[in-house]
């Protein structure tokens, strides 16, 4: 075999790989979800979570990120769709904005010097195209 055959094979392997452990994050990010449900069901006064439609992203996932960083990841789990509002609640809880008017001017400048999103309406922003595809997918030249 020569070398190129073999990282076909190692790619289509990896290929696989990610494939099967993303629909097993995906099905521990629903479970999640239930639990986080059932928590604010039993004790209403736990408040770790933020959902938006079907995002579910903990406080302590964000602790110790850039806000660029958080930011993507708060839009990823919704689709590509980033929510000013729930951005900034998150990003307070996890006490990476100091919170009052200051943060609302720190999140829209970390949104649109970011470059990675572009606005849908007020409040609202998606993810730009290039900014979501997947790392090891060959662009043209």
């Amino acid at each position: 075999m020569d070398e190129v055959t073999k990282l076909n094979a190692l790619r289509k392997e990896l290929g696989s790989k990610v494939f099967r452990l993303e629909k097993e994050l995906n099905e521990a990010r629903k479970d999640l979800a239930a639990v986080d449900r059932s928590i604010r069901l039993l004790n209403p006064a736990s408040n770790f979570t933020v959902e938006d439609r079907n995002l579910s992203v903990e406080v302590a996932e964000l602790q110790g990120k850039e806000i660029v960083d958080a930011l993507l990841l708060i839009a990823e789990r919704n689709r590509g769709i980033l929510r000013s509002r729930t951005a900034r609640r998150l990003l307070e809880q996890a006490e990476l904005l100091p919170g009052g008017q200051r943060s609302s001017n720190i999140l829209w400048n970390a949104i649109v010097g970011s470059n990675r999103f572009e606005q849908v309406r007020r409040g609202e922003y998606r993810l730009r195209e290039e900014s979501w595809e997947p790392e090891d997918r060959e662009r043209p030249a």
